[in-house]
């Protein structure tokens, strides 16, 4: 019972957001008191993968393997100082446009809590079906509409990995070792992970979901 009431506070109202920077606009989803993107950000300018996003002014994403139609479908995949815009603030705005920011742990943390817990919550993010994940795609439903696509990351060797099979997001938190968290979904799971201590995940290019302020 308790679940089903949890499940009854998602809106699906069609919503969108524009992007005053480039014109772009993005699907958007209320989910309890939270409003998200409802697609991964796809903001800057595309550079090669074997090329490190520096802070030079000029707001840079890397494609799926280099190749711009990756990041029309699944975003753009940034790395986590370029996410955050250079700055260290929990919950800044980083790399979002304006009236977004780049999520916190806690903002993570009612998303998670609102679906049902860690062990579910994976599976009503994701988007359900095969156009975009592979199979056995498990447990998806995407009764969230967060319809979380498996966009995969750029490593920090310059190559990709993980196209159809994961999504990593940022987190604007902070771990142990100064590294920076991220949530990740799985094409062999319905759980959302989360990923931080004992690995530096910050020279990858992940996904970024926005949250409005």
């Amino acid at each position: 019972m308790a679940t089903l009431s949890l499940r009854l506070f998602h809106s699906f109202a069609e919503l969108h957001s524009a992007d005053n920077r480039d014109g772009k606009t993005y699907n958007t989803v209320q989910i309890g008191t939270q409003c998200w993107f409802a697609q991964n950000l796809n903001y800057g300018t595309r550079i090669d993968g074997v090329v490190e996003q520096t802070n030079n002014s000029v707001p840079e994403k890397y494609c799926y393997d280099n190749f711009e139609y990756n990041c029309n479908v699944y975003g753009g995949l940034y790395q986590w100082d370029e996410a955050m815009q250079y700055d260290s603030i929990e919950g800044v705005k980083g790399i979002c446009p304006t009236g977004w920011h780049l999520p916190a742990n806690s903002d993570w943390a009612v998303l998670t809590d609102l679906l049902g817990g860690l062990e579910i919550a994976g599976g009503e993010m994701k988007e359900a079906g095969y156009a975009h994940w592979g199979s056995p795609n498990t447990d998806a439903t995407n009764s969230s509409g967060f319809t979380a696509l498996p966009s995969g990351m750029r490593l920090d060797d310059g190559s990709f990995d993980g196209l159809v099979n994961y999504a990593f997001f940022w987190s604007s938190s902070r771990g142990e070792g100064n590294w920076a968290w991220n949530h990740y979904l799985t094409y062999d799971g319905g759980y959302i992970g989360s990923g931080s201590s004992g690995y530096d995940y910050t020279p990858y290019g992940l996904s970024v979901r926005c949250v409005n302020d």
